[in-house]
């Protein structure tokens, strides 16, 4: 991959599942449900470890902030940038399946091409 790409990959990601788990949670805070016709498969998934897909808003609020936080301070070159950005996308696998596709890509993205994205 060219490093224009490699940089492009690494900042949409963060922008469309970041962005989509910071509304969503705002959605489901102010509104009390979340965007579009009902949760989506990672509900299944929190719910068998015995946590409430309902009250999942605030941690998908603080996610997506994270994503975004981690995008801008990889922006600014800040030397924890990159280890913020695999930690976020290793700890948003179980948003199934658009979380979990698009975090393997990111991590698989930022572990190939770490040395560009960190210097």
């Amino acid at each position: 991959m060219r490093p224009r790409a490699v940089v492009a990959t690494v900042s949409t990601i963060p922008v469309v599942v970041g962005g989509y788990m910071l509304f969503d949670g705002m959605h489901a805070l102010l509104l009390g449900r979340y965007f579009g016709p009902g949760v989506g498969p990672w509900g299944f998934l929190v719910s068998l470890v015995g946590v409430d897909p309902a009250s999942m808003a605030t941690p998908f609020v603080v996610q997506g902030f994270l994503w975004l936080f981690f995008l801008v301070s990889g922006f600014y070159r800040w030397w924890w940038a990159w280890y913020g950005r695999v930690v976020t996308a290793i700890a948003t696998l179980w948003y199934l399946p658009f979380g979990t596709v698009l975090s393997l890509a990111q991590v698989a993205v930022l572990v190939r091409y770490r040395r560009l994205l960190k210097s």
